[in-house]
């Protein structure tokens, strides 16, 4: 346990990178694999981790954000959702140090990246 809550997120992406992945694709792209390994890495040290997609989706909950990920992992097959596509853009991160610049499966440019914080609370859960 305390191993753990000393890892840094580069630490967190290359020892837990399928959770990683389940974290980009349960989000639809909104996280980079350093910023879903951030997460974790807020989450194990007890920091609160800012998200406008947490705050949404789950009212700032991140536990619970981290915790809808893995027992959906099963649904993660859909376009905006697919785990091979976050997977593979975790291991490119793993081994080339190199990811997307913004947090979105269509590689847009829109300054701050990511689904516009409707499309996010609409397209996914809300928990309550």
């Amino acid at each position: 346990m305390a191993y753990a809550r000393s890892l840094s997120a580069a630490q967190f992406l290359r020892r837990y990178p399928r959770l990683v992945g389940h974290i980009i694709a349960a989000s639809l792209g909104y996280y980079t694999p350093s910023g879903a390994a951030s997460l974790l890495a807020d989450l194990r040290r007890g920091r609160e981790h800012e998200s406008p997609w947490i705050d949404l989706c789950f009212e700032g909950d991140s536990e619970e954000a981290v915790r809808s990920a893995f027992e959906r992992r099963h649904s993660h097959k859909y376009p905006m959702s697919s785990y091979e596509r976050a997977r593979d853009l975790v291991q490119d991160a793993i081994r080339t140090g190199e990811e997307p610049v913004v947090e979105s499966w269509s590689g847009s440019r829109r300054a701050g990246g990511g689904a516009a914080p409707g499309a996010l609370a609409a397209q996914h859960h809300v928990a309550r």
